[in-house]
């Protein structure tokens, strides 16, 4: 084929005019396909040596289950090249990190040294990617999780165990990893001008995307969980995510379980009338992936998790810092801190209602004031302090709890004990393969939700689900001037006062979008078009404004037929038909 297509390009170029233009057009296409057949060409050799080398692995895992281990190490090999897996074929709910610390030792001792050394000795680099990748998930089992969390009003501990208090309304990066297989971001809105709270919970699970949400009615949705732009009605059972992931809940819990073992805990409350949620999350500092966002590094050490262009502040929560100083750091966390992990439409993780983005949830004004524990009285102190002795809290989280307590009754917040399903966990006999997959309704595609707003959407460099296919028709692109300070929802994350060029939406939440299934339970679902801008009045309030989820329809004035005056009776002489009087604006004269 490519022989052909090269002959038939060269016999084009010959029977013109020979010309340096023509032969240098002539030489770079024939150099531009000689360099992608060789790519191509490497690129399946590669894929067919790993493919040869991964052998020795699945044999290991079948002599030591042929049900689990077949299902194992054919997820390994999917997971190398960010593929989906494939379906369970036995009783457990186990993600593929969970199954391996079933693999007895000396199984996972021999897959280690086979990986590792097939990883040493390839010199290609797509080849010693894929195997790096195994290395990482056969060496799981051997570290200890750490846990980070943000909870209250809010107050957040890193990694490392550093604690601060964070009063800010907008949508931030909580934690990403530098491979792109794991991020979490969260959303706070305001209770009060000085308050705030975890609203909304958005995850990068190996290749899907999952999103918790306090209240639904921010995405129009039936149900608080939603799977790559789809709301899952969970039922009290395990969802499986496309890539390995699970999802698991216990009353209003939720456990989100990455590919490789990572946990997210969701424990959604409410206050004053408003839901809100405590997030925590676990990974392995031993994965030699960096981390970075609002929960640290996770380096071991506390004293760089605040550091931001060389800049570093205490990481204590209260301590022996006076007010002044303990509202200034306050200042800086609200300002400074958090604008240096404020996520963007183009990176936001999120669901939205009808026309919104991240722009709709950020308010770079709150809050309003900076409170501490001096301005509780003394028996607002008191009282708090005996509630939160008695959950057992101490240290920093003492004094988090007695803030909560003390400002907004919120219940004390003990850190929470995220369960592991495979502690005490023995494997019965399979003898043969019975599937395991997610029920045929659990996923309710009829949602109006717009998964990542107006002008939003995964970037490239990242992708979480194969690129949608969207049937709409290209309408050209109009110049809407920016509003200060509250901007609409379609509008650029910029705070300058220039105009924002957008692409009207052509159609409605209920527009035709070619869906991409890559398995039987869930697949990876495209996420639709965005909204057409906000063409409301400029509000000057100071509080961000959220557009309406739903579009206003306004009927169009049904038009008056149209009438004409009677001709004027014929004079005595010779009379001449009359002409009608031309119609006005549709209606009678």
């Amino acid at each position: 084929m490519k022989l052909t297509v090269l002959g038939t390009t060269i016999g084009v170029f010959l029977v013109q005019p020979i010309k340096t233009e023509n032969m240098k057009k002539l030489l770079h296409f024939v150099l531009t396909l000689f360099c992608l057949g060789f790519v191509s060409q490497s690129y399946a050799q590669e894929t067919s040596k790993f493919d040869e080398q991964f052998k020795t692995i699945d044999t290991e895992l079948a002599s030591w289950d042929p049900v689990r281990g077949k299902w194992l190490s054919s997820s390994l090999r999917a997971m190398s090249s960010n593929q989906p897996i494939p379906d369970r074929a036995f009783p457990e709910d186990y993600s593929p990190g969970e199954m391996m610390k079933m693999v007895p030792p000396s199984t996972l001792s021999n897959i280690r040294t086979i990986s590792q050394a097939n990883g040493q000795n390839t010199t290609d680099m797509l080849e010693r990617e894929r195997w790096n990748r195994v290395n990482n998930y056969v060496y799981r089992p051997d570290c200890k999780l750490v846990m980070g969390r943000t909870y209250g009003d809010p107050h957040l501990k890193s990694f490392d165990g550093a604690s601060y208090s964070f009063q800010t309304v907008g949508e931030f990066v909580l934690v990403n990893s530098n491979n792109g297989q794991m991020e979490v971001q969260v959303r706070q809105e305001p209770q009060r001008d000085d308050f705030s709270l975890n609203t909304a919970v958005a995850m990068r699970v190996g290749g899907d995307r999952v999103g918790i949400y306090a209240n639904q009615r921010d995405i129009n949705s039936s149900s608080p969980v939603m799977v790559n732009g789809f709301p899952v009605q969970m039922s009290g059972r395990t969802y499986y995510l496309p890539h390995g992931g699970t999802i698991r809940t216990s009353g209003r819990d939720y456990i989100v379980t990455w590919p490789s073992g990572e946990k997210v805990s969701v424990d959604l409350r409410n206050s004053g009338g408003m839901s809100f949620m405590n997030i925590a999350v676990q990974v392995y500092p031993c994965a030699s992936n960096n981390m970075t966002g609002l929960l640290g590094n996770a380096n071991g050490t506390h004293q760089d998790d605040f550091n931001i262009g060389g800049r570093g502040i205490s990481p204590m929560f209260g301590g022996e810092m006076s007010d002044r100083m303990e509202k200034e750091r306050l200042a800086f966390l609200a300002k400074d801190f958090a604008n240096n992990f404020r996520i963007q439409p183009m990176t936001s993780l999120f669901d939205y209602g009808f026309g919104q983005n991240t722009m709709s949830f950020t308010d770079y004004t709150y809050p309003r004031v900076h409170l501490t524990l001096n301005d509780l009285s003394r028996d607002q102190r008191t009282n708090a302090r005996n509630a939160c002795a008695r959950a057992g809290l101490t240290g920093a989280e003492l004094d988090a709890c007695i803030y909560d307590q003390g400002f907004l009754r919120i219940d004390p917040t003990p850190r929470p004990v995220i369960p592991c399903p495979t502690t005490g966990a023995t494997l019965g006999r399979v003898d043969k393969e019975e599937p395991n997959v997610n029920p045929r309704d659990i996923i309710n595609t009829g949602s109006t939700t717009t998964p990542n707003g107006a002008g939003a959407g995964v970037p490239t460099s990242r992708p979480i689900t194969s690129t949608p296919v969207i049937n709409e028709k290209e309408t050209p692109a109009i110049t809407v001037p920016s509003t200060r300070p509250n901007k609409p929802a379609w509008q650029s994350s910029d705070m300058r006062d220039t105009p924002t060029t957008v692409a009207p939406s052509t159609g409605t939440s209920n527009d035709k979008v070619e869906k991409h299934d890559t398995n039987s339970n869930g697949g990876a679902i495209p996420r639709p078009s965005d909204s057409s801008p906000n063409t409301e009045k400029k509000d000057t309030r100071t509080e961000p404004v959220k557009p309406n989820p739903r579009p206003t329809y306004t009927p169009t004035k049904k038009s008056t037929p149209m009438r004409t005056k009677p001709a004027p009776k014929p004079a005595p002489a010779p009379s001449r038909p009359s002409t009608p009087a031309p119609s006005r604006g549709g209606r009678g004269g």
